[in-house]
């Protein structure tokens, strides 16, 4: 199974799934895949990140930050399942 595929299958990504549906009104009829861009598949915009931001750390109980490396401009092209990775790494660190 490739990593799309377990990513596809993950606890964090069900949730982020529906945190995506209720933060962002994301449609049911839109099937959330790891691979879709937060912009251009699902259609957000700066705001709606922000909300999405805010949705992440209530439903995760984290402090969630984007990393270093990407850019603010380039936050509306991150995938889905980058995100799951995001969450799984400050999760992590919050377990040590």
């Amino acid at each position: 199974m490739d990593s799309l595929e377990n990513t596809y299958e993950n606890d964090i990504f069900t949730r982020l799934a529906g945190v995506l549906r209720d933060a962002c009104s994301i449609s049911n009829n839109i099937e959330i895949t790891p691979d879709m861009t937060l912009a251009e598949d699902l259609g957000l915009d700066s705001l709606d990140i922000i909300d999405l931001v805010s949705a992440i750390e209530s439903e995760f109980e984290i402090d969630f930050e984007f990393p270093e490396e990407t850019e603010e401009n380039d936050l509306s092209n991150i995938t889905v399942g980058k995100i799951v990775e995001y969450i799984e790494a400050i999760s992590e660190n919050d377990d040590n």
